[in-house]
């Protein structure tokens, strides 16, 4: 049997919206709705007099300033407040109305390429990024107010140098890289996937034993790469299933003796789907973790830490340290595999594809290390090659007249 449904009138409209300049109006009625748009640009005519076109970056900060206090949190007023000192400090007496994404570029740039106070570290990004924010805030404002056609700030993008001095990528010793591999540890697999297939931080956490297949026609074990993880410090730790930094970098890499020996004693004691590195949740570890981990190996392999006494180890001092290798960090593992590769006469291109990367230039310039290859036995094939060619050259005699 048919069940008769009611006919319902359609229902009227609650709200009416309308987006002007950027900003959405909401209103009950067609009326209310342009009345409360009237009021905007009322209230921006008032606010756009000739003294204020006038006004200096650093005024229009300040103001700025003053006015989010009470609907952000403190530790965000006070970031917000480190950031608007560097900008004032740099475009502080431009006029608003002079302002081009040139000048705001610029200054994010300088920031970017100066030293902080103690005059060896960069900005890191987070300090950057905390600076693209406060001019993308202040300049949404602006264009608010016509003040400026739009928001020069929006397109605004700028790495941080991230260099400290006495502290780039190296490639480890051979003393280093043997310890290395003998050293039992927590973190010794961690390490090893970073060394022997080159793996960066971000690409090594979120790996499960899925991504680790075994080939029964060449008898290896092989990593596939296909996600990076998301770490940065304070926030949460996130996956990008299928993303990468490059296509490039989506790669199945073979694994070499003794990571694969690690791997086939304790592979078949994980399901597929189980991270192999992991906290006692059995979730991702985050950037703290991380760090805090690393110390302990570093302190467990007895290397003086920094260089100096730290909470960590207050009474060990240089001499008395037990290893005569320098601290590392885990990217300097990375370094290790390309410089590893090139000592084995790897040719360039390999090497550029197990890495990731898009350009053999990259590989070449900024990861394997010229110091640490061992170029005696070539000088040496060299010399055995010139001996050779002059014992079977026959000693050239002028024709006689």
């Amino acid at each position: 049997m048919a069940i008769n449904k009611k006919k319902t009138a359609p229902k009227e409209k609650r709200y009416y919206r309308k987006q002007v300049n950027g900003i959405r109006f909401c209103a009950p009625s067609p009326e209310k709705l342009d009345e409360k748009i009237r009021k905007y640009f009322e209230k921006l005519e008032n606010q756009n007099d000739e003294h204020r076109e006038l006004m200096t970056v650093a005024d229009y900060i300040i103001e700025w300033h003053e006015s989010i206090k009470s609907s952000v949190a403190t530790s965000t007023f006070n970031s917000y407040y480190y950031a608007a000192k560097h900008i004032i400090a740099r475009i502080g007496s431009v006029q608003i109305c002079n302002v081009t994404p040139a000048i705001l570029e610029n200054c994010v740039k300088d920031f970017a390429n100066s030293k902080l106070k103690d005059n060896k570290n960069y900005p890191s990004q987070k300090y950057i990024g905390s600076l693209i924010t406060v001019l993308k805030l202040v300049f949404k404002k602006a264009k608010k107010e016509l003040l400026l056609p739009y928001n020069y700030a929006e397109d605004i993008s700028v790495k941080s140098i991230s260099t400290k001095e006495g502290t780039e990528h190296r490639s480890l010793t051979e003393e280093e890289i043997c310890r290395v591999l003998n050293f039992q540890h927590t973190m010794r697999p961690y390490c090893l996937f970073m060394m022997l297939c080159g793996l960066m931080p971000e690409e090594t956490v979120p790996l499960n034993w899925g991504d680790i297949k075994y080939n029964k026609n060449t008898g290896q074990y092989t990593v596939t790469v296909n996600k990076t993880a998301e770490l940065v410090s304070g926030s949460p730790v996130s996956v990008r299933l299928g993303k990468t930094k490059n296509d490039f970098r989506k790669r199945t890499i073979p694994i070499p003796e003794p990571l694969s020996e690690w791997i086939k004693a304790n592979q078949r004691y994980h399901r597929k789907s189980e991270l192999i590195f992991k906290n006692r949740y059995g979730k991702l570890l985050s950037p703290s973790a991380l760090g805090k981990h690393w110390k302990s190996y570093l302190l467990d392999m007895d290397i003086y830490y920094n260089n100096k006494p730290s909470k960590y180890n207050p009474t060990v001092s240089k001499k008395d340290k037990k290893l005569s290798i320098e601290e590392f960090k885990p990217y300097d593992l990375r370094h290790t595999y390309a410089t590893l590769l090139a000592s084995i006469d790897t040719p360039i291109r390999k090497t550029t594809a197990l890495m990731g990367h898009s350009e053999s230039s990259t590989t070449d310039k900024y990861y394997i290390d010229m110091d640490k290859l061992n170029t005696s036995r070539d000088v040496k094939n060299l010399s055995q090659e010139l001996s050779r060619i002059i014992n079977s050259t026959t000693e050239y005699t002028p024709d006689e007249p």
